[in-house]
């Protein structure tokens, strides 16, 4: 295991201990539905096995099949690296994540919706096919088999992974203090994360690390508090729910 892995796997950790250190979080996690649980270790399985081991395929065998002479033919420095993952990969991430809202594919992402607190363990929660449409498989591999230098993508690729950690998390400094005014011009925080999770707000606050593709259109929300109106109740058996997704899209609109 690298040293990466070894890192994001400790914030993981860290979080869940933190967030169940919580008597009220912890009876809440405690009364979670076997349904839950089945499709919370079912996603954090394709995310954490699944995706990695699919990349290593695309990398080391599709892409240098199809075109072997690209290998390592980007020639970019360490910032670069980074700005590509954490911003323009963002930016991808931004346009499908905002597209999993709309009426169309709404059911495809419906599952990561349903959850009534904010959960590390939940980050990754979705069907079985949802993350196959983000871009973290598919343009992080590519970029990969790209860069000669990767470091600085790599970089970006484990700091989008942990604050994706924190953001579905409660755990935020004060949101008055001027630390926090400043994080939050930057990056979305935890509070504004939860906000896209809620009822009422579920359509704001799309972008992964920055807030500023949800300032250039429209779709920034800003609050101090957290929302009370946490998740979507979604209907259906868990077979439908991890490998039908769609049927769930009219039923819970």
């Amino acid at each position: 295991m690298d040293l990466r892995l070894v890192i994001e796997l400790s914030i993981f950790v860290l979080l869940v201990l933190w967030h169940l250190s919580d008597q009220g979080r912890r009876l809440i996690f405690l009364k979670r539905k076997f349904d839950e649980n089945i499709v919370d270790i079912l996603s954090l399985s394709i995310q954490g096995m699944l995706i990695p081991f699919l990349q290593f395929i695309l990398i080391f065998h599709v892409f240098e099949l199809i075109m072997p002479s690209w290998k390592n033919s980007l020639h970019l420095s360490d910032v670069s690296g980074f700005l590509i993952n954490f911003v323009i990969i963002d930016f991808f991430y931004f346009l499908v994540h905002r597209s999993m809202h709309s009426d169309l594919l709404w059911g495809l992402h419906l599952i990561h919706h349903s959850s009534k607190e904010m959960d590390v363990i939940v980050s990754s929660r979705n069907s079985v096919w949802t993350s196959f449409f983000f871009p973290y498989l598919w343009l992080n591999s590519l970029f990969l088999f790209l860069l000669e230098n990767k470091v600085g993508f790599i970089l970006g690729v484990s700091m989008t992974a942990m604050l994706d950690l924190w953001r579905h998390s409660y755990l935020t400094m004060n949101p008055t203090s001027n630390l926090y005014k400043v994080v939050s011009l930057i990056l979305h925080t935890p509070i504004h994360h939860s906000w896209h999770h809620s009822r009422s707000k579920s359509r704001v606050n799309f972008g992964a690390n920055i807030s500023l593709w949800d300032r250039l259109f429209g779709t920034y929300f800003h609050s101090q508090e957290f929302p009370k109106d946490l998740g979507f109740e979604v209907k259906g058996d868990l077979k439908t729910k991890l490998f039908h997704p769609f049927k769930l899209r009219k039923e819970n609109l």
